[in-house]
């Protein structure tokens, strides 16, 4: 816990500080200058703007750099996969690894396939939805095609 500001009358300012030392807090007298305030507020402005400049500079330095650590970054997994499958096949290598492109249609209908693979995650969620929420108070609809999709209707 964290007590930050406390206001005491002067009678009271003896008890306050008894009972806080005896509940292990420090206290700390506090006294306004506005010159302190005025400097402190000053330096903060002074560190807003190296901060501004440190960013922009680093985001300039990301954007030139980033091709460069996803070429490092592509031959580790390369190099990763290498490893793993003279482990597991052994010596000699005789392997052609490479990479494949794939279409984002062809991606989806490898997501959709999944998820006809695997309907009783589909259908977990869909138990833990009307549990949670009731059916009344939200219109479901399921629609059974290749795969169980839930809309949700405003």
């Amino acid at each position: 816990m964290c007590l930050c500001r406390v206001v005491i009358m002067r009678k009271g300012l003896v008890r306050m500080k008894q009972v806080c030392r005896e509940n292990r807090y420090t206290i700390r007298d506090y006294e306004y200058d506005s010159k302190a305030v005025s400097q402190a507020q000053a330096v903060k402005q002074l560190h807003a703007k190296e901060q501004h400049k440190a960013l922009i500079y680093l985001i300039q330095w990301c954007k030139t750099n980033f091709s460069e650590l996803f070429q490092l970054w592509i031959h580790l997994k390369a190099i990763r996969t290498l490893v793993e499958s003279v482990l597991r096949f052994g010596l000699p290598v005789n392997m052609c690894p490479s990479i494949i492109q794939v279409s984002v249609v062809v991606l989806l209908n490898c997501y959709y396939q999944i998820n006809y693979i695997n309907i009783y995650i589909y259908i977990c969620f869909l138990l833990s939805i009307l549990y949670i929420y009731r059916l009344h108070d939200l219109k479901i609809k399921i629609k059974s095609e290749r795969f169980w999709a839930i809309c949700i209707k405003n």
